[in-house]
């Protein structure tokens, strides 16, 4: 190790967490004082310990935690997120429950990070359980919860998960729920919904729900444009399929190649051989260039 100008020993962050605190806890003897980790520094060696190689264990953190290196709600959530890439969630929430004892209290993204874990391993039921605990406080998470509300990436891990697990009525509450809380949507929420109602060709509550959008000040792109022309022409809207495709350019977004693709197929579909020609002639000279599936 080096020595700084005021003659304290300079954390060197190629070594692992294990090594810097090994060495803290020998130097603090002969030199009294040295600059411990940071929670930061200590944070971003942790998420390359979780990316590289496996999770720190929850006794390693506990130690360190109480002889020299402090953590904060970014290092929990740190092992949060490593604990759900691992599939273990229960070490997950268990930490989470655990922060307060290192006078740590999660926020917002810690939560969400779990929420996320447990869509992504297929426990939706606990995630939506976990979420009520987080907006309403229970005897275990009311310290830790209060005055802290999910944003919109909390809702949108939950919604994606429902409507993937064909739970629309749950969805739809939650959407709901969002818009009497003031939570911003954003354009992945409408398109989740969109998607959702486009699959069950509700197409009069799809044309809704993109008016609400666009009242809202939140902008379709070609994802939200294309999901809708998917499905005027799996209903055999032709019509209104124009128009929207039409519309497309005026609204701020300009069709791409799944989009042109779409609308072609729909056209040919149609019997409508000789429009769809017109409409690959229009793509090539607006410059958009057509893929493998064109």
């Amino acid at each position: 190790m080096r020595k700084c100008k005021r003659g304290k020993q300079r954390w060197r962050t190629g070594l692992g967490l294990d090594d810097q605190v090994h060495l803290a806890l020998q130097a603090r003897p002969l030199y009294g004082s040295v600059d411990l980790p940071s929670a930061a520094t200590g944070t971003s060696l942790l998420m390359a310990q979780i990316k590289v190689e496996e999770t720190a264990r929850w006794g390693d953190l506990e130690e360190h935690g109480r002889r020299a290196f402090y953590p904060d709600a970014a290092t929990f959530t740190c092992l949060i997120n490593g604990f759900c890439m691992e599939h273990k969630i229960k070490k997950a929430i268990e930490l989470l429950r655990k922060m307060g004892s290192f006078g740590c209290t999660p926020n917002v993204i810690t939560f969400g990070t779990l929420i996320t874990g447990l869509r992504r391993t297929g426990n939706i039921t606990i995630a939506l359980q976990f979420f009520e605990e987080m907006v309403n406080g229970n005897v275990d998470l009311v310290s830790l919860t209060r005055g802290i509300k999910p944003n919109v990436v909390a809702y949108n891990t939950l919604i994606y998960g429902l409507c993937n697990t064909s739970n629309w009525e749950e969805a739809k509450t939650l959407f709901m729920e969002m818009l009497d809380e003031g939570v911003q949507l954003d354009v992945l929420t409408f398109n989740m919904i969109i998607d959702d109602l486009c699959k069950n060709t509700k197409m009069n509550e799809t044309n809704g729900l993109l008016q609400l959008m666009i009242n809202r000040g939140v902008h379709p792109n070609t994802i939200t444009y294309s999901t809708i022309l998917a499905s005027y022409f799996l209903a055999s809207i032709i019509d209104d399929a124009r128009k929207l495709f039409d519309s497309m350019a005026s609204k701020g977004c300009e069709p791409n190649v799944v989009s042109y693709n779409i609308f072609m197929d729909g056209l040919c579909l149609a019997n409508k051989i000789d429009d769809a020609k017109e409409l690959f002639a229009s793509m090539l000279n607006k410059g958009c260039m057509p893929n493998v599936v064109t």
